[in-house]
């Protein structure tokens, strides 16, 4: 960041280009220099792991093998054909250099280019290297060591690593204890380039270097000779891995709870969580095919979540439940139903001892009362142990085009394509489960209904405040006495009157304007002794065992407000924001009008001088049993168009039947008339079709007998021999009419992607009183340069730029420019962090005088990739998940990935991130955005995090109290 500045200024005091380019290239020729000559040593004698100590025990590894040592692996893959005569490899390398070019700050005579970044990956890709991280509790930015190969035995590629790791910085040159020159960055720590190897090694101080070089001396300490190692990347299951990936949790727990000084939170331990060892991703050529395999290592015995599948029944490939012929891509999974159901009444018992599991065996014994069934062995066990899913016709399961499928999100219902697809499971006893079919379909419509009413009468969920009009909320909160106590109370408590709920918060200045008018509404209403409650709800977030309640009245006091003096209002707490949650309350104040009936006919969100008004006359219609302005007749019945959702049994059937009922209001876009779910109950199975049609079909398969694989598509027969012989889910699609195409639009794909994060970061970042840094007089808004602070309670957080600061902003601006260099100062909310000012800068992208617009790329001519070619090459794609003493893994074999569409890493992202965040016990939220027109605020960023000043029309967003721990 220095050398940036220090480069810009001298050019602004007239200094020669010559000594701008030499002052530029002075840190690379010190790169150069320090780095030696070229070596000829080859790798597979001297790995990168070479210099990679195991002590500190590594808690992240990440291991490229490189293609160059796999060369027989890799000529054999359809991989490797789809990248070089598919003309796969030249799109991508094209992408890269276009992607680096754009996104690179806009630095004078920069001379790292996206050539010099696409360079790097492909060596890194074609040689390895390693990379570890060890977390202790006595270094809370953790260890790291890296380590890549044959960077000494080319020029090429020494220059551009040179660049690379020199790029806004000015590193010196410091000596080893074995007289060796290594380079010292501020940023990138230390690293050198070992002669007799030529592998560059990376380390973060000079204490881990004397640690690597003791490594070197002794290879037997390092990780290319432990056992570990050889456990992640050695051959397994016929799969030689290429890249690889380790996270080990248990000393990333062990670690920050000692430095936290506090063990493993005991929801983890109460859900099995800390018997979960590691997490490993592992990429690798099977023959022809790729692989992709996350472990979630959890040795048996196991308990709580992690044992929740254990026991659990296999599927055969070569024997499958009958399907029909049309059916090209499918799901099957084997499962004992009656055996989770067990194990989920345990976990709630480890989780919360005998008062949850005797609620949760009260919640049963009322469906069973209520149904005259038995939930465990009627329903539960006697479905099973196979069951299917399929799609009718060509269309992938998965929204990615060519994707191989996941049936975990299929069961979640989340890729769902109605018109196709098909569910069907075996039958134990179908005598027996046909009479609990009634029981069965009743349960579900049940849970239809109540779904609908959540969410506001459509019966699909989720929504916003909005959709929730015309139906009937339910929940409970915390009152506060005026007598200074708290009792629990919940709606239903005030059937029978209107009720006025206002979400407000503390820091919220439209609503502290706005209640002053709900008090005198209030006040009115209590003077004309009218049936009429005012909830005011606050929506304020405190910390785990602490009370909002000083907080609110401390607001209260301060601006005169004496709603708890008035007798028909109530003053509530939410504070774990539960209740705006469920009501799809997204922006403060907002007020739910409610009648006597409790169903909400009409809402407001935002504040308005005429609110008072306004709010008046609509109370006036509710208290004289009139429709409100816009409603039509017989409006405000609860539940909305879920009256006729629902499965209906037909008379028309000799086998038992249910057809699900969809009112033409309930859904955006009506469904074809073909379409109407159905559940029929066959000679030994049940089957759900997208109509009774399709169901029946599938009952008449599934009945005929096992499905014959030899007579399949060779390609898929040949795929589903491959497949292990203990999954418990077996999932097959078939990419050849979808993925050359799909690979075709990447680019399209790729550049949308970047511009929407781009967007989405410099939008966080307001500039010159304009638009959120990427509108026309947005200026040149990005996060500047300085030392992260630790306030009281503010936490350790960066923060964003003064008015008129100065530094490169990291943040681009996108969009027409111009405006002023300006950040955003932090606003510090009532009892929050006092927060942290950084200097602010101009944006990323456009430099001075406006940006140069959204990324795009070009694909050449002689780049753009051969359709015929790649489908020619492709084969159709499994999906497996598999449970044995070791844990579970989930593995996808196929000829080539998509990589623009969904991939198995965001699993091991999304797991990693979840139980870290667990571990620490360190809520992160976001940083605050201004607020929007109509005059309302955004709720609180989240624990510890900076806020901004107001937006237009109201105040910005705050950030709360609360610590983050590093």
């Amino acid at each position: 960041m220095k050398v940036w500045q220090n480069e810009r200024s001298r050019i602004r005091r007239g200094t020669t280009s010559v000594a701008a380019w030499v002052g530029w290239w002075v840190p690379v020729i010190l790169t150069l220099a320090a780095m030696g000559q070229p070596a000829s040593a080859r790798l597979a004698d001297n790995g990168p792991g070479r210099y990679i100590p195991v002590d500190p025990r590594p808690s992240v590894v990440v291991e490229v093998v490189g293609i160059d040592n796999l060369k027989t692996e890799w000529q054999r893959a359809a991989a490797s054909k789809i990248v070089n005569e598919g003309n796969v490899g030249p799109m991508l390398e094209a992408l890269l250099i276009q992607a680096a070019d754009q996104m690179l700050p806009p630095l004078p005579d920069r001379k790292l280019q996206g050539r010099d970044v696409a360079l790097v990956v492909t060596h890194l890709l074609q040689k390895g290297g390693v990379l570890a991280l060890s977390i202790t509790p006595e270094d809370s930015a953790g260890v790291v060591f890296a380590a890549l190969a044959g960077v000494g035995s080319s020029r090429e590629a020494q220059a551009a690593f040179a660049k690379l790791l020199t790029f806004g910085q000015t590193p010196t040159v410091a000596k080893l204890s074995n007289g060796r020159s290594a380079v010292v960055s501020e940023v990138m720590g230390m690293w050198w380039l070992e002669p007799e190897t030529g592998v560059l090694v990376l380390t973060s101080s000079p204490k881990t270097a004397e640690m690597v070089l003791k490594t070197a001396a002794n290879p037997g300490s390092s990780w290319l000779q432990s056992d570990a190692r050889a456990k992640l990347v050695g051959p397994r299951d016929g799969v030689t891995p290429f890249l690889a990936a380790s996270v080990d949790l248990q000393s990333i727990g062990s670690a920050v709870g000692e430095r936290a000084n506090t063990p493993l939170p005991v929801d983890l331990k109460a859900l099995g969580l800390d018997g979960v060892t590691s997490l490993e991703f592992v990429m690798g050529l099977q023959g022809e095919a790729m692989t992709t395999t996350i472990r979630l290592n959890a040795p048996a015995p196991r308990r709580g979540l992690v044992a929740l599948l254990d026991g659990q029944p296999t599927v055969n490939p070569a024997r499958l439940m009958g399907m029909p012929r049309e059916a090209k891509e499918f799901t099957v999974v084997a499962a004992d139903a009656g055996l989770l159901f067990d194990k989920i009444r345990q976990l709630a018992q480890n989780i919360g001892g005998a008062e949850v599991v005797g609620q949760f065996d009260e919640a049963i014994a009322k469906i069973e009362a209520a149904r005259k069934l038995n939930v465990r062995d009627d329903i539960l066990g006697g479905i099973g142990p196979n069951f299917a899913f399929y799609l009718q016709g060509p269309a992938p399961i998965l929204g990615a085009p060519g994707a191989a499928p996941n049936p975990l999100t299929i069961l979640t219902g989340l890729t769902l394509n109605p018109p196709k697809f098909t569910a069907i499971a075996e039958v134990r006893d179908p005598k027996r489960f046909a009479n609990s079919l009634d029981g069965l379909v009743n349960l579900i419509n049940e849970a239809m209904e109540s779904a609908g009413q959540l969410a506001g009468g459509a019966g699909l969920g989720g929504g916003s405040v909005e959709d929730r009009k015309g139906s009937k909320p339910s929940f409970t909160f915390t009152r506060l006495n005026s007598d200074g106590t708290d009792t629990p109370a919940s709606l239903a408590d005030y059937q029978g009157k209107v009720v006025l709920v206002d979400f407000w918060a503390t820091w919220c200045g439209p609503c502290l304007r706005e209640l002053p008018e709900i008090e005198k509404l209030a006040r009115d209403y209590e003077r004309k002794k009218k049936e009429v409650v005012v909830l005011a709800l606050s929506q304020d977030e405190g910390r785990q065992g602490e009370s909002t309640r000083p907080l609110i009245e401390e607001t209260l006091n301060k601006n005169r407000l004496g709603l708890m003096e008035v007798s028909n209002v109530v003053v509530g707490m939410d504070p774990t924001g539960s209740v705006g949650r469920q009501l799809g309350v997204e922006a403060f104040p907002t007020v739910l009008l409610i009648d006597q009936k409790g169903v909400i006919r009409s809402i407001h969100v935002g504040y308005s001088p005429e609110v008072r008004k306004t709010l008046t006359a609509e109370i006036d219609r509710l208290l004289a049993g009139r429709a409100l302005p816009g409603e039509s007749r017989g409006s405000g019945t609860a539940g909305g168009s879920t009256a006729g959702l629902a499965f209906r049994r037909s008379s028309a059937s000799e086998t038992p039947t249910y057809i699900l009922t969809i009112p033409k209001d309930a859904l955006p876009t009506p469904l074809p008339a073909s379409v109407a779910p159905a559940i029929v109950m066959g000679q030994r199975h049940v089957a759900l079709g997208l109509n009774a049609k399709v169901a029946r079909d599938a009952l008449a398969a599934a009945d005929a007998g096992a499905l014959e694989v030899s007579a399949l598509d060779p390609a898929i027969a040949k795929a589903l021999g491959a497949a292990p012989r203990d999954a418990m889910a077996l999932a097959l699609s078939d990419p050849r009419a979808t993925l050359p195409n799909a690979i075709k639009t990447w680019p399209q794909v790729f550049a949308a992607t970047l511009n929407q994060v781009l967007t989405g970061a410099a939008a966080a970042v307001p500039a010159g009183g304009g638009q959120a840094g990427f509108g026309p007089g947005g200026g040149q808004a990005g996060f500047g340069p300085g030392d992260l602070d630790e306030e009281e309670r503010g936490g350790r957080v960066g923060g964003f730029g003064p008015p008129g600061g100065s530094g490169r902003g990291l943040v681009p601006a996108i969009g027409p420019g111009g405006g002023s260099s300006a950040g955003m100062a932090n606003q510090p909310p009532p009892g929050g962090s006092s927060g942290i000012t950084l200097p602010g800068g101009p944006g990323g992208l456009g430099g001075a005088g406006g940006a140069t617009g959204p990324i795009r790329f070009v694909v050449p001519t002689q780049a753009e990739p051969k359709t015929d070619v790649i489908k020619s090459l492709l084969f159709p794609s499994t999906f497996t998940i598999r449970i044995n003493d070791a844990g579970l893994e989930l593995t996808t074999r196929e000829a080539f990935p998509d990589l623009m569409g969904s991939t198995p890493i965001s699993f091991v992202i999304g797991f990693l991130n979840g139980f870290l965040n667990a571990s620490m016990s360190s809520p992160v939220g976001v940083p605050g955005v201004p607020g929007g027109p109509g005059g309302f605020a955004q709720p609180p960023g989240g624990f510890g995090q900076p806020g901004l000043a107001p937006g237009p029309g109201g105040s910005g967003r705050s950030g709360g109290p609360g610590t983050i721990r590093p």
